[in-house]
């Protein structure tokens, strides 16, 4: 989805005159693509239909409970889910959220309320946004002349499948787009695994932007602006995109800064998953993007892991 607001999402009750209210409101604020189902089997069958990004679920339906939906729908896929119940004992509640829910409302509620908490799960509405096809990075290296950078290991792989051929050798030298992308799809061989990888990315982007701040990516600054138009998604107009690419370019290179998020690879048995450390991250919230006095404290950061 591109924004919020683009979501899918699932609403349960056995209530109709609830579900059509729900419905009013959320469209009022903008989400658009919504279904209702007033029983379990319903919401089985729209799940099956089409998988959505949140679920509003009642508790007390006619042919089952929310709990137990939940459980099975949770079973097919990792969605999000909102419990809205009138049943708002502790014990319903601490149970419904031990299942594994993203939060629990209880009947009577303010409608402001639960559309703060939807946006909350879903994420938050950018004031801009870009989806980037990766082949411009490319493209990108091979119009600004290529990048030097160090090759940490010894980089061998071939996957006629995906047309890949990776031969590179380990050691400082100077990368055409081709082999760039070919450093940055290489994921064997690092002693961390995929945050190995993930590091190694962020390595080679860095040492493209700083080598592109120089008089000589200003030359090619109108027709990178223009590459990345061809293979963007966004919501940025070219004057936006070209104030943005002239800012980075005049600024320094001890300007450029990046982070990986900290955490810690895990196995669950639905996979393998990144798990964050919320200290960390509010600690590269209030370096990087914090611009108040005062600091983002963990707690305060809304992090869904797994």
């Amino acid at each position: 989805m591109d924004t919020i607001y683009d979501a899918k999402l699932l609403l349960v009750d056995d209530n109709a005159e609830l579900l059509a209210l729900l419905c009013e409101q959320l469209r009022g604020a903008g989400y658009c693509r919504l279904k209702t189902a007033q029983s379990c089997a319903a919401a089985r069958a729209c799940f099956a239909a089409e998988q959505p990004e949140l679920m509003i679920l009642d508790i007390n339906l006619p042919d089952g409970d929310g709990f137990s939906l939940f459980r099975a729908l949770r079973a097919k896929a990792d969605v999000p889910a909102l419990f809205l119940s009138a049943r708002d004992a502790d014990a319903d509640r601490l149970f419904g959220l031990g299942l594994g829910a993203d939060d629990y409302l209880t009947k009577p509620f303010l409608m402001q309320e639960l559309l703060l908490r939807v946006s909350e799960i879903i994420g938050f509405e950018p004031d801009g946004y870009a989806v980037v096809d990766l082949s411009v990075f490319e493209q990108l290296v091979d119009l600004m002349g290529g990048i030097t950078f160090d090759v940490p290991v010894d980089m061998h792989y071939s996957d006629p499948t995906q047309g890949l051929n990776i031969d590179l050798q380990a050691g400082r030298q100077h990368l055409n787009g081709e082999q760039a992308m070919q450093v940055a799809r290489f994921r064997s061989g690092y002693a961390t695994a995929d945050l190995g990888r993930i590091e190694v990315q962020r390595s080679l982007v860095s040492s493209a932007l700083r080598q592109w701040v120089s008089p000589k990516g200003m030359l090619h600054l109108s027709k990178a602006v223009k590459l990345v138009l061809e293979h963007t998604n966004t919501n940025l107009t070219k004057a936006n995109l070209l104030w943005l690419a002239e800012s980075f370019l005049l600024c320094g290179r001890s300007d450029i800064a990046s982070a990986t998020l900290p955490g810690y690879a895990a196995n669950f048995t639905s996979g393998s998953y990144y798990v964050l450390d919320a200290g960390g991250v509010a600690d590269i919230v209030n370096r990087y993007l914090n611009p108040y006095e005062k600091e983002v404290q963990a707690a305060e950061l809304y992090i869904r892991n797994g």
